[in-house]
């Protein structure tokens, strides 16, 4: 049995042809393939930039936020510390005439009670005046700090 050349030529040309073709399907699916991991790629990219940018506007927000609030906070500790200093006048006032009028001890005890209340006030005032102007600073911080991220987005 002999084969001759044209067979095995023509049986190679057909194996060749079948592979061919079938490496042609995979190509195409492998392109379909690569189209839809791109675009899905893309959109996730997106999405996190959008996320993103959502983020920075949130954060500014925030950050203008706390600054409204620590300026009201600020202009009610200036109001507490006037209000400190008015009792303290008041207290003096009152320890003046509790001196003057000997019938009246019961009121210059009360006074003194709530001058030492007055005192224990002003020193939590004075503290929580320097705790927001650090807070302030902060703020500032975290601002100046979002500009620059801001400016390194654009």
């Amino acid at each position: 049995m002999s084969v001759s050349i044209k067979d095995v030529v023509d049986q190679f040309d057909q194996n060749i042809s079948k592979l061919e073709s079938q490496l042609q399907g995979i190509t195409e699916k492998s392109s379909v393939i690569y189209r839809k991991t791109t675009m899905v790629i893309r959109t996730v990219f997106i999405s996190i930039g959008l996320l993103m940018l959502v983020n920075l506007y949130f954060i500014f927000d925030f950050a203008s936020n706390i600054l409204v609030m620590i300026n009201s906070m600020e202009a009610m500790y200036t109001h507490f510390g006037n209000v400190t200093e008015q009792v303290h006048g008041m207290t003096g006032d009152v320890k003046n005439m509790s001196e003057n009028v000997a019938l009246m001890p019961a009121i210059a005890d009360k006074m003194g009670s709530m001058n030492g209340h007055v005192q224990s006030m002003t020193q939590n005032v004075d503290a929580m005046q320097g705790n927001v102007a650090i807070m302030k600073e902060d703020v500032v911080g975290i601002n100046a700090d979002m500009g620059q991220m801001s400016q390194r987005f654009v």
